[in-house]
């Protein structure tokens, strides 16, 4: 293994890893710059993805010692840069800093670079994702490196991966640009990674509701707090929160109500009965607004209020809330966030709700459309959602 640290004319740590091998597939279109594989994306998301765990909470990669720093946002310049060094190094098949990176980078008042390579000897999503995981691991675990990744003058990241065949085996390529962005400049991309919504203004100083099964350690424990105290959320009325329970469709339609009306968004208060399927359940007035909102589809008279939530399910009825209340834009997402949501209903829904920081998915590079929804997931997606309402 070599390691190598470079400083560019902005002063920026530029650093080289030389690793193990890893497996790769390569793209088909003739754009190299720009077109990636479905592999190689997976690559580059789960490495985004890791650098905002990594900012967050690096003792995850056994450096707790390391200050916690801010979540970096993905910008498709630095990207294509990162690409096409990428794509060099495959050519040559040589590891290799980028000498002029630090002039190819727009609008940056430091800059900083670290590139690795990895082989496997099967190109698919299993091996791709654990090849990339344990190149984050190995750039966390040599102190060049990590001093890139966790940099607080770092705004910005991206991420360009290819992979090249070798052989009967496969190389992964990886470049990382960072930049410290120039305030007075614009850079010529656009985002298409938009770190998780700040909610400080909005829960800091939250009474802690403690909840017997939400103990200090859930990742969520804060936005728990925050949704009980803004009277959200009520717990099951026996001391606990239920962290790990399932929602069904009439408690989401509670949670989004409570979720606008404390947010400050005016809601009817007589409504028709809209649906023949929840008469009598405690949340029927609750599906009822929603239903005259427009967040629910009203117009085959069923709502199905025991069925329980997905991800996906509760994006979609999530993006309408917002953007009835005027959180979100109601135009289309310009970015496609997660790679595993591309045959999903609710993929615009999604990723409207990752371009307002509500949502960030499992942070390598998935958002799990089709798994079930559960109640502390759920809490950290409303903390955020009425930061939204009351920034606006």
């Amino acid at each position: 293994m070599t390691a190598v640290r470079r400083r560019t004319p902005s002063s920026a740590v530029l650093c080289a890893l030389v690793l193990a091998v890893l497996a790769t597939l390569f793209p088909t279109a003739a754009d190299a710059a720009t077109a990636r594989s479905t592999l190689e994306r997976r690559a580059e998301d789960v490495i985004v993805g890791l650098h905002d765990v990594a900012r967050g909470d690096p003792g995850r990669f056994g450096h707790g010692g390391e200050a916690r720093q801010a979540p970096l946002t993905g910008w498709t310049d630095l990207r294509d840069t990162a690409r096409e060094w990428s794509d060099g190094m495959g050519q040559r098949r040589q590891l290799s800093h980028n000498d002029e990176m630090g002039s190819q980078v727009c609008c940056a008042t430091a800059a900083g670079e670290n590139i690795g390579v990895r082989s496997l000897h099967t190109a698919d999503v299993a091996s791709v994702t654990a090849a990339a995981r344990a190149l984050f691991q190995a750039w966390m675990d040599s102190r060049g490196h990590r001093a890139n990744v966790m940099d607080g003058r770092y705004d910005d990241i991206g991420v360009g991966a290819r992979l090249a065949p070798d052989g009967g085996s496969y190389m992964l390529y990886v470049t990382v640009n960072f930049r410290d962005r120039d305030p007075s400049a614009q850079p010529p991309g656009v985002v298409y990674h938009r770190p998780a919504r700040a909610i400080g203004d909005t829960c800091d100083g939250a009474d802690a509701a403690r909840y017997r099964d939400v103990p200090d350690g859930n990742v969520h424990r804060a936005t728990i707090d925050c949704v009980t105290a803004h009277g959200i959320s009520e717990g099951d009325g026996q001391g606990g929160f239920g962290p790990a329970d399932r929602l069904n469709r009439a408690q989401l339609a509670t949670f989004l109500t409570r979720t606008l009306a404390a947010g400050g968004v005016a809601l009817p208060s007589k409504v028709g009965d809209h649906f023949d399927d929840d008469d009598g359940d405690r949340h029927e007035h609750s599906l009822n607004v929603l239903a005259e909102l427009g967040v629910i589809d009203r117009s085959d008279r069923r709502v199905g209020p025991g069925v329980e939530v997905t991800r996906e399910g509760m994006a979609l009825w999530t993006a309408r809330a917002l953007t009835h209340g005027g959180g979100i834009d109601p135009a289309r997402s310009t970015g496609d966030h997660f790679s595993d949501d591309d045959r999903s209903g609710a993929q615009d829904a999604i990723d409207r709700l990752a371009d307002a920081g509500v949502v960030t998915g499992a942070g390598d590079g998935t958002f799990g459309p089709t798994e079930l929804l559960r109640r502390d997931q759920m809490a950290t997606f409303l903390a955020r959602g009425l930061d939204l309402l009351l920034d606006t």
